[in-house]
């Protein structure tokens, strides 16, 4: 005997049903604060600021500027001249003047009649050992009342006429500058002064130069 199973189904009353969902729309807003802004500006400035201040002093800093003696030159006539080089370590320009510098021979053989300012102990120099003291006589001195501008980071050799020339010991020095170089010293300085600071003496390194 066969039974059909028949479905049943059951009416559910229209309270008990699930309400429809309820939405909510929700809008979200990116704030972006003023005040870093404001931060990285104010910082921007500072350091340009500081580059400025690095980049015044940099070029306005004072730099002693620095002369040397380069040559001792005679012509046929026995005028007697040295040859300077004025150097400009700063970024502007600087004018030297007033020179006063006196030339010294290291002399091995002194002349007769030639007194020693003072002396000075040489080994080797100009190529040759001389291991000896030597009298350091002054052949004269380089004085000039012109006045002379040299150009920011520049150099320039002048030409200083000699004065009070001792002309029998530099005739003596030169005959033996014919078999062996003889010694030079310079000793003295120059007023250097700029726009931006007044450098007064400027000094002239104590050196030995060679004659040939």
């Amino acid at each position: 005997m066969t039974s059909t199973a028949k479905a049943a189904y059951v009416a559910m009353p229209a309270d008990d049903a699930a309400p429809p969902p309820n939405y909510v729309t929700a809008t979200s807003y990116l704030v972006i604060p003023q005040e870093p802004a404001r931060r990285r500006r104010c910082g921007g400035s500072a350091c340009c600021m500081c580059l400025t201040v690095f980049l015044v002093l940099f070029f306005l800093i004072p730099r002693y500027p620095s002369a040397v003696f380069k040559q001792l030159e005679v012509d046929g006539s026995g005028t007697v001249s040295g040859k300077f080089q004025f150097r400009n370590n700063n970024f502007y320009d600087v004018t030297f003047e007033d020179p006063s510098v006196k030339m010294y021979w290291l002399a091995y053989e002194v002349p007769a009649s030639a007194t020693c300012s003072f002396t000075v102990d040489v080994g080797r120099a100009c190529g040759h050992t001389y291991n000896y003291q030597t009298c350091a006589v002054e052949l004269g001195a380089f004085k000039n009342s012109d006045s002379f501008k040299v150009s920011g980071l520049h150099t320039q050799d002048k030409l200083l006429p000699m004065s009070d020339t001792q002309a029998a010991y530099v005739a003596d020095m030169t005959v033996q500058a014919a078999s062996t170089p003889q010694l030079l010293m310079s000793k003295g300085h120059l007023e250097a002064k700029s726009d931006v600071k007044d450098f007064n003496k400027v000094s002239l390194s104590d050196t030995i130069y060679c004659f040939y």
